[in-house]
Parts: C-alpha cells; sequence; structure tokens
C-alpha cells in the first residue's frame, strides 16, 4: 500500500482518470496509475462495507443496514463504535484514489454513509448486467457479433464470483445474481452461434451452459439443433436422453412441451 500511495505523489494528475472498480473475484480499484488491491482493504469488514457501499452508491445506507450488512446477526455489542472504526478505515484506504480521482469519499450524516464516485465510474458487477441486457437485446435483433462479445463480457466478469468464502444473506443474494447472469449470458452465446451456422461451437456453449445450470434446458434444445446441423441423428437422442435424466433425477421433473416438441420436429417421431 505505500509502494502505491508514494507513486501517487509523485506522478500526480495529468487530465481525467476513470476510475474501474472490480468486486466481482478479487477486489481492485484502479485510477491511472494507481492500483488497489484486494490486501490493501481492511479486513473482511472493509471488504464487506466496500462492496456494499458500491453496489448501493445512489443512496445513502444507515447505520443499521450497514451493520447487518457487517456482521449479520452476530454483530458486537458495541457495533455503533465498531462501524465508525471501520468507516474509518476504508477513508484512509481510498484517499491515494482520490488524489487520482477527485470526489471518491465516503461521506457520512446522522443516518448512515453513502460512497461518491464519478458517475462514469466503471464498476464491474454493473458491467455484467448491461453487458448481458445488451446481449439479450442483440439476440432479439439477430446482431450476432454484439450479442457475442458482450454476453462473452458478461459471462468472464460473472464467473469471478463475489466474496468468496461470506456466507451473509446479501452476499449470497448477489451471487444468485451473478449466477443468473452467467446462465443467461451463455444462453446467449449458445443461440448466437448456432444463429451463425457454427454448430460446434454452439455445441460447446451449450456443454459450457450445462456445466453452470444442469438443468437448463435451452442447453439441451441447442445441443440437439447442433447435432441436427451436423447431419448427428444419435447426438440428438443422446441430448434428449440426457435432458430427461437429469432432469428427473435432479428435480422429478420431465422436460417442457418446447423441448419435446423440438426433439420429434428434428427426429421426426
Amino acid at each position: 500500500m505505500q509502494k502505491v500511495c508514494s507513486a501517487v505523489t509523485s506522478i500526480g494528475i495529468q487530465g481525467e482518470t476513470q476510475l474501474r472498480v472490480a468486486i466481482c473475484g478479487k477486489l481492485a480499484v484502479e485510477a491511472g496509475t494507481l492500483t488497489l488491491l484486494e490486501r490493501d482493504f481492511p479486513a473482511r469488514q472493509g471488504r464487506r462495507l466496500w462492496c456494499y457501499l458500491v453496489l448501493e452508491r445512489r443512496r445513502s445506507v444507515s447505520r443499521d443496514e450497514l451493520a447487518e450488512a457487517l456482521w449479520g446477526d452476530d454483530a458486537p455489542d458495541e457495533w455503533d463504535a465498531s462501524l465508525s472504526a471501520v468507516a474509518s478505515r476504508l477513508r484512509s484506504t481510498l484517499k491515494p484514489v482520490a488524489a487520482h480521482v477527485p470526489g471518491v469519499e465516503v461521506t457520512s450524516d446522522a443516518g448512515g454513509y453513502r460512497l461518491q464516485l464519478p458517475s462514469d465510474a466503471f464498476i464491474d458487477f454493473e458491467r455484467a448486467r448491461y453487458g448481458l441486457h445488451l446481449a439479450e437485446s442483440a439476440v432479439s435483433h439477430a446482431d450476432v457479433s454484439t450479442a457475442l462479445s458482450e454476453g462473452r463480457v458478461a459471462l468472464e466478469i460473472a464467473a469471478r464470483g463475489f466474496l468468496p468464502g461470506d456466507g451473509l444473506p446479501w452476499v449470497e443474494l448477489r451471487r444468485r445474481q451473478l449466477r443468473d447472469i452467467q446462465i443467461h449470458a451463455a444462453e446467449c452465446l449458445a443461440e448466437s452461434e448456432l444463429h451463425r451456422n457454427e454448430p460446434l461451437r454452439a455445441e460447446r456453449e451449450a456443454e459450457q451452459l450445462l456445466m453452470i445450470d444442469p438443468l437448463n434446458e435451452t442447453g439441451y434444445r441447442v445441443r440437439m439443433r447442433a447435432a441436427a446441423a451436423l447431419g448427428n441423428r444419435a447426438g440428438v437422442m443422446r441430448a434428449m436422453t440426457q435432458c430427461r435424466e437429469l432432469l428427473s433425477s435432479i428435480a422429478g421433473m420431465a422436460p417442457s412441451q418446447e423441448t419435446e416438441w423440438l426433439f420429434r420436429e428434428l427426429t421426426g417421431t
């Protein structure tokens, strides 16, 4: 941290610098030549506070809400003072960033705290959500190039995870959101490879989708369509058999009508 800080004072500020914030996977903050790494953040509570404030930065977050975000049901008796201490350490961590990008600050009032960031700050979690939105829109408009590029961005960011090893409810919720992004981005990639007549690539993307979500019927349908495009009737049969078996054994379900109709269409049964 001291090495990074010294770089700030020696280089100074030349023009405006976009702030890049990574909260998926390893935490990081980049501002020009300055980089803060996960180890620079103040312990587990400091990392939780940072991530929570980043995600909720458009509002002031009450102290009670932050105490729950930091400790869950295990808040210390003197949690108010502990929260103030964690916030103070986080402010100190962010001071070098403000030297590169003015206005980066954790502000407080009587009710709670709010993180101030530039309006053009890059937040990887939000970039994943936006990438998925663009990819799904592109699929609906048959814009294969955009669907593939944005779907890949969304998938790769979401696959990094969020605060690994942390089991607080709000953390688990964010993980579920990232997993949903992963699933839908993988669907976009598989469908788009089919649309551009790349059945082998589509098959591989479908396999990746099914590794994330083994019960995802889109993955099986893409596999069947890709096999049919390759003239591989046995591949169509195999994909449908696996779909039926997994849905039955894991979820006690049968494939949807859409999946059954596609199977009959491709096999003439």
